[in-house]
Order: structure tokens, then C-alpha cells, then sequence
């Protein structure tokens, strides 16, 4: 499945691979008036959640269900970032939050463990507080849904939690100034090597900071316990993506050793991940490799980390454009 959003409404399309100028037709089309406009939309097998202004709407788009639908309001928070973990009954859904205080703002994340498919209840089973008075940009979670990865608004800074642990491991790029909103960091993605260590690779729009560091700022790191000191030595820039601006989305496979990234302007970039000799992984020496073929660009658009993805094999790419265009990469294990 894919979804397109606009601010009044979320279409959801079935994705397949037929002859050209047989669109698919969307199975369903919620609209959603101009005084409630969609926020964030999140999509798992059974279950479509979409945050607008005012609430979090969890849709069942499974078989019949005798209650296809519910609504949590978001009170007197604002909502900011959603992600949504499904593996086979169970359903995880994270939602973030923010508030203004008299001189900051406070940021939330509630972790809603969702039943299915009898009818949707979903209840809330954790909170997670955003330090240093930030708040959510994006939400994800590990393929896994072990952990929930955290990109906050005003410091940039990359936020991982364990689901059972309220203390955040926390990554930032302290060479760099923050920065706000759109530029800084724009997507974030765990990584676990053939030895079970985790890593997050990062992409990163353009930033005033890219040049004045005279470097890239898109990066790879080692994911640690919360209260462990970070192994700065194993922190790696991807160095030869610095000629690539505007980066709005990344996926990895740990299978084929690769790191997609996506361009503003619709190109898809490949990197091949390697061990670096002072520790962590790194891009190898080498160009990164452009595709041929690319999505229509996303100027004007909101771009959403999921148009760009792994299947659960790592073995093929997925790109998915608000024009339909929807690119299969194939790749073999050794690449």
C-alpha cells in the first residue's frame, strides 16, 4: 500500500506493477475539513493513522471490523511527528507532541499499543519526555520495533529509545550549530551490522552549517545505552554526498550493505557501506552511484521518509512519487 496526503485529505492506493496507463484506484479517501488539516500520516498492513490539528485517527483498513475507527484527541498539544510498528497482531503507534510554557516549549512522545483486529482500542503505554526543551520533527521505528528513533525540531538533535526504557540515547552533531524546521536533519534510520552493533544513518537538507564546516552533514553513529559515553571515533560524515543538496529521505539495507538517499530534485543516490579502521561504518571510497531513473521531485511537495524504502529482505529498493511513479531497485547480497 501507499498513501498521498494533502492538507484536507489522504488517499490510500494499492501498489502494483501493472501495464502503464492502468492507474490504480485508491481504496480509500478520507477527507478532513480546512479547520482540522492533516498533520502527519503513518501506514502499517492493517492500520492507517493519520494526525490532523485536532486529533489521531487510527483507520482499519484490514477485513470488516465492527468498529473500523477511533479518534484520541490531542487536548491542548500540539501534534508534531507519527510512526506506526505492526508484526503480526500487535501494533505499536507513536505520536509527538509539544505545548508552549511561558519561556519554552515542552515536547512528549505517547507510545499506543493498539489491539486488532476485533476493534481498535488503543491505549497508551508510555511516555516519553524530549530533553533539553525540544520537541518532535519525525518519528520511526527499528524494523524490528525495538526501539523508536526521534529527530527533534529545534536542535536537530537524534533521539533513540529502547520501547522499555524512558532514558533516550541521545546523538548530536556538536561540531555544527543547530538547526530549525525543514533544514538540519530530515531522516534517520537504525542500521545493525553482521556483529548485532546498531548504528543510525542520517541524511540532511541544506543547512548554512554544511558550508561553513566546509564538509557534508549527513552522518553515520553507533547507537549506545543511554548512559554511555559516545565513541566520537566512530562518528562518520558521508563525505562524497557533499555535492548531493537537499536530501529528504534515506533507507538501508543490512542485507546488501547499501544506503539509499533521495534528493529533493527526485534523484536517488547509492552508497556501499563499509567498516571504517578506527571503528563504526562508513561510505566506501568510492563515487556513489545515481540511478537512471528518478521520482518527479518534490518541490511544493511534502516529502515523507517512507517514499523511499527496503523491502523486509533488503534485497529491493522502493521509491514512490506523489505522481504515482513507483521505482523497484533490485540488488544482490554481495553489492
Amino acid at each position: 500500500m501507499a498513501f498521498f496526503q494533502k492538507d484536507t485529505t489522504v488517499c490510500l492506493y494499492p501498489v502494483t506493477i501493472g501495464r502503464q496507463g492502468e492507474p490504480s484506484k485508491a481504496i480509500l479517501k478520507q477527507k478532513f475539513g480546512k479547520n482540522n488539516h492533516v498533520v502527519n500520516v503513518s501506514l502499517s498492513n492493517s492500520l492507517l493513522a493519520v494526525s490532523t490539528r485536532t486529533r489521531l485517527e487510527l483507520c482499519w483498513i484490514g477485513p470488516q471490523s465492527p468498529e473500523p475507527r477511533t479518534e484520541i484527541p490531542h487536548g491542548d498539544w500540539e501534534p508534531s511527528g507519527l510512526a506506526i510498528h505492526e508484526e503480526r497482531s500487535e501494533v505499536f503507534v507513536a505520536i509527538g507532541h509539544h505545548r508552549q510554557l511561558k519561556d519554552s516549549r515542552e515536547g512528549l512522545v505517547t507510545l499506543y499499543d493498539v489491539k486488532l483486529p476485533a476493534a481498535i482500542r488503543a491505549t497508551a503505554i508510555r511516555k516519553y519526555e524530549v530533553p533539553m526543551r525540544d520537541f518532535p520533527k519525525s518519528l520511526l521505528f527499528d524494523s524490528h520495533g525495538e526501539s523508536l528513533t526521534c529527530i527533534t525540531e529545534i536542535r536537530n538533535l537524534i533521539l533513540v529509545w529502547k520501547l522499555a526504557d524512558p532514558n533516550p540515547f541521545v546523538c548530536g552533531r556538536y561540531q555544527h550549530q543547530p538547526q530549525t524546521g525543514s533544514d538540519g536533519v530530515t531522516s534517520s534510520i537504525i542500521y545493525k551490522s553482521q556483529s548485532e552493533q546498531a548504528y543510525i544513518l542520517c541524511s540532511t537538507s541544506a543547512s548554512t552549517e554544511r558550508y561553513k564546516s566546509k564538509g557534508d552533514w549527513s552522518f553515520t553513529s553507533p547507537v549506545t545505552a543511554p548512559n554511555e559515553d559516545m565513541p566520537f571515533t566512530s562518528v562518520h560524515e558521508f563525505v562524497n554526498l557533499q555535492a548531493y543538496r537537499h536530501l529528504v529521505a534515506g533507507a538501508v539495507s543490512s542485507v546488501a550493505n547499501i544506503y539509499a538517499v533521495l534528493e529533493k530534485s527526485g534523484k536517488i543516490v547509492i552508497l556501499r557501506l563499509t567498516g571504517h579502521e578506527e571503528g563504526g561504518i562508513c561510505s566506501r571510497d568510492e563515487a556513489p552511484r545515481k540511478l537512471r531513473a528518478s521520482l518527479c521531485g518534490t518541490r511544493g511537495l511534502r516529502a515523507s521518509t517512507s517514499c523511499l524504502r527496503f523491502d523486509p529482505e533488503g534485497k529491493r529498493l522502493f521509491a514512490v512519487d506523489p505522481e504515482g511513479t513507483l521505482l523497484v531497485v533490485r540488488f544482490r547480497p554481495e553489492d
